[in-house]
């Protein structure tokens, strides 16, 4: 029996992962893959071969091969499972990594993450959940997207009013302006304000 395809949601949320990580490491921080295990798992990644990926990874933790590349394997990890549908799993991973990483800039990021992926699944007062742990200290560059995230999570628990409110009060920039006066106009017919 052939497995499906992961979603791409899940790869995509473990390849911003990875690099982030990789960018707020510190300058000592070897640029190649330094463990061979390491190496072979991004090569099947890269390759969107997932089983290969994820099954050259888990024997790899469990033959304690990634001495310099652990962690940045469960953010692929966690990717993987996300992809699969694996949410709690992954989840479990995601709570112990956010807990021991010592960079508050990129446990921010990594909620946001979760946060979308939470929302894809169709769990949309879980993502509202990661998005309060979120605030507002992402950096510029994924706030509108944030704020379109937030909005569409609102408006999914019924919370039309607060989303209207989201996103009367944000400006937001090039194309996602349009996708902000879409929502605000969906969000202000279900608050009862078609008026407006």
């Amino acid at each position: 029996m052939r497995m499906r395809a992961p979603q791409k949601t899940g790869m995509s949320a473990a390849l911003a992962l990875v690099a982030l990580l990789q960018a707020a490491a510190t300058p000592a921080a070897p640029p190649a893959a330094q463990d061979l295990a390491w190496g072979e798992t991004l090569y099947y990644f890269y390759q969107q071969d997932y089983i290969p990926a994820n099954t050259r990874l888990q024997v790899a933790r469990t033959l304690q091969e990634l001495a310099y590349h652990d962690l940045e394997s469960e953010l692929v990890l966690v990717g993987l499972m996300l992809g699969y549908g694996m949410l709690r799993r992954a989840e479990a991973i995601f709570q112990a990594l956010l807990e021991r990483h010592p960079r508050p800039s990129v446990r921010v990021q990594a909620w946001y993450f979760l946060a979308q992926a939470r929302f894809q699944r169709g769990l949309s007062a879980e993502a509202l959940a990661a998005l309060a742990r979120v605030g507002d200290d992402l950096p510029g560059r994924l706030e509108p997207e944030r704020i379109g995230l937030e909005a569409r999570a609102l408006l999914a628990v019924d919370r039309p009013a607060q989303a209207a409110e989201l996103l009367t009060n944000h400006e937001l920039p090039g194309g996602w302006r349009f996708y902000g006066d879409y929502n605000l106009g969906i969000s202000l017919t279900r608050a009862g304000s078609e008026s407006e």
